[in-house]
């Protein structure tokens, strides 16, 4: 079965708690933490050592739920409860009470932070726990090496806070970053950050519904993000569609925080850049293009930062057709033969707002012939040559055709899955490869 895309937020330093607000969207880079310093459930304990009280301090009855989705199932806490917990002010007041524990008090004591009850515990494997009671729900975490740390039941791991994100390490350091009831393994290259599912499945089944089917790590499925933040490709379900989103878009209901449709049966993804140097010598990369290719090695396409132009290159004769994705009426465009290389040109110009826009506005096109002769092509978005005018009547060559966009049915209910993910509701468009 297909699943809703992954979203993994964008670091947020300043703002835990919301997302989804423009500003610093780059992909949170992981810390990885020292071997001696990482919880091991065969080691230090697991969630079992800490028994969540059913009365507070004042001999009251506990009304709270512990924080589990709607199948029961025990999930750590989101970005909302992230937001309060993950605090300066907070994170000093564990401190100072780790600081001055007596390591022989193992009861349970309560505090009121400006109108925040929090539960502490000092188990026997010698880890400080702190329940958290917010709303209608409450949690508990431990907190050891200057960090949140949650116990997951169903994989036997624990997972630790960084970034508004829980991460899990495994023994050879390896980094996956928990979601929606998955992992997924983080992966860093020159291209951009790589999300993919992990395979392994749970140690103990979670509870689900019982008249759906058991839930799996999403098959065929996996996000990049740039390495500047503004844009992510999703990869998803058995056809591998493609999707573009600009992570920049403050409005969800935009175009571009929906997706934007790319191509099918797609193996890879590779965001290309053009590296500007100021007079200070420091160094930016801005995308220039996006580059996708098949499982069929003589054919790949070159897609425009906004998703609207798709150039594909394929056969032998490498030909290159243009792909309107803005405009399904647009019947593609073949442009030439013996294509060695595409670079698309990029003009950015401030919208009605103020905000940088970035398009496209030449496609530039290297040929080679036979006897290693190469020619500079140029074209404007539309496939019009710049070079010079256009031949009357100028035969249609027989390219191959990129796969076909899908029929609008199948559109329609992968957006109705993104729309059923919770996380995506919180964060939409905000989404990973």
């Amino acid at each position: 079965m297909n699943h809703p895309p992954v979203v993994i937020p964008p670091h947020q330093p300043n703002d835990p708690g919301h997302p989804g607000r423009p500003g610093d969207h780059r992909m949170p880079a992981p810390k990885p933490v020292d071997p001696g310093q990482r919880i091991d459930p065969h080691h230090n304990g697991d969630g079992h050592a800490v028994h969540p009280p059913t009365r507070d301090d004042h001999g009251r009855p506990i009304d709270q739920k512990p924080n589990r989705d709607e199948h029961g199932r025990d999930i750590p806490p989101g970005r909302d409860h992230i937001g309060r917990i993950d605090r300066g002010d907070v994170r000093d007041r564990i401190h100072h009470d780790q600081d001055h524990w007596d390591r022989n008090d193992h009861g349970y004591h309560w505090h009121d932070w400006d109108g925040m009850r929090v539960g502490h515990h000092y188990d026997e494997f010698g880890f400080h726990w702190w329940g958290f009671y917010i709303g209608g729900t409450y949690f508990w975490t431990r907190y050891h090496d200057d960090r949140y740390w949650w116990y997951d039941p169903y994989w036997a791991r624990w997972d630790y806070l960084q970034d508004g994100q829980w991460w899990w390490q495994d023994d050879f350091g390896n980094l996956y970053v928990y979601n929606n009831g998955f992992y997924y393994r983080y992966g860093q290259s020159d291209s951009g950050v790589i999300m993919t599912p992990d395979p392994t499945p749970p140690v103990e089944a979670p509870p689900t519904d019982p008249d759906a089917p058991a839930p799996s790590a999403p098959a065929n499925e996996a996000s990049v993000y740039s390495l500047d933040g503004t844009r992510s490709v999703q990869v998803t379900g058995d056809n591998r569609d493609a999707y573009l989103y600009d992570l920049t878009q403050a409005d969800p209901q935009s175009d571009a925080a929906q997706g934007r449709y790319l191509g099918t049966g797609v193996a890879g993804v590779e965001f290309v850049y053009d590296t500007q140097t100021a007079d200070d010598g420091t160094t930016t990369q801005t995308i220039r293009q996006i580059r996708i290719t098949y499982d069929d090695p003589s054919a790949y396409s070159v897609v425009d930062v906004n998703g609207q132009r798709r150039l594909d290159v394929a056969e032998d004769a490498q030909n290159a057709t243009l792909v309107n994705l803005a405009d399904n009426n647009v019947d593609p465009l073949p442009l030439a033969s013996g294509v060695t290389d595409v670079t698309f040109v990029n003009q950015t110009q401030q919208d009605d707002s103020g905000n940088a826009a970035t398009s496209l506005q030449l496609i530039v096109l290297t040929t080679t012939d036979a006897d290693g002769n190469q020619t500079t092509l140029t074209y404007d978005q539309d496939g019009s040559s710049i070079d010079a005018p256009p031949a009357p009547d100028a035969p249609q060559s027989a390219a191959k055709a990129a796969p076909p966009t899908p029929a609008p049915a199948a559109i329609e209910t992968l957006q109705k899955k993104m729309e059923g993910s919770e996380t995506f509701r919180a964060l939409k468009g905000i989404v990973t490869f």
